[in-house]
Parts: structure tokens; sequence; C-alpha cells
């Protein structure tokens, strides 16, 4: 699943991952992942920010078909750098930083 993911982000995305495009009613565009809606507000994580959108700031919304995942990540890694990328993700914990 993590490797296929990574070869072709947009081959399978859950809901939870598809992009929404926002368009404001003061025509800004915002894109992003709608974590959570109500009857008063959106809230979006986007790339760099999680912004809670009025409702009644918002013109329409449109769901993507396209990951926030890039395409391409795995294109400059050699193939052992590759497995050792999956073994790293599929870790239950987090490695602890080197001592400094």
């Amino acid at each position: 699943y993590i490797l296929q993911n990574m070869v072709d982000p947009n081959a399978v995305i859950p809901n939870e991952y598809r992009t929404s495009t926002i368009e404001m009613k003061d025509d800004r565009l915002i894109t992003g992942v709608v974590k959570s809606q109500d009857n008063n507000a959106l809230t979006v994580a986007t790339a760099n920010d999680t912004l809670v959108l009025p409702r009644k700031d918002i013109a329409s919304v449109t769901q993507g078909e396209l990951s926030m995942m890039p395409e391409g990540l795995l294109d400059t890694l050699q193939d052992q750098e590759v497995r050792d990328l999956i073994y790293y993700l599929r870790q239950p914990a987090q490695a602890s930083l080197p001592a400094q």
C-alpha cells in the first residue's frame, strides 16, 4: 500500500486525502484537504496551514482527482534506498534523533 501510493499517488485516493478547491466569494482559491465540516464552516488542511473557512464566505467547493502527494518521489532514489525507506515507514515507533 505504501509503495503503491508513493509510485502512483493518484491511483487510489481515499476521500479523506482528496484535495478540494474552495472558491471564496472574494475570488480567492484555496486548495487543500477538507478535514471537517459542519453547517457553519469547513476546516481545510493546505500544504502550509490549517484554515477554518466560514461557509458564508464560500462560493463553491470542488473535489479534485489528485493527491496532495507529489508524483515522482522515488525517481531519485536507488532500489536499496527505496527498500530502506519502506522499511522505515512501516516501523511502529518513531526513530530517536541522534545525540548532539
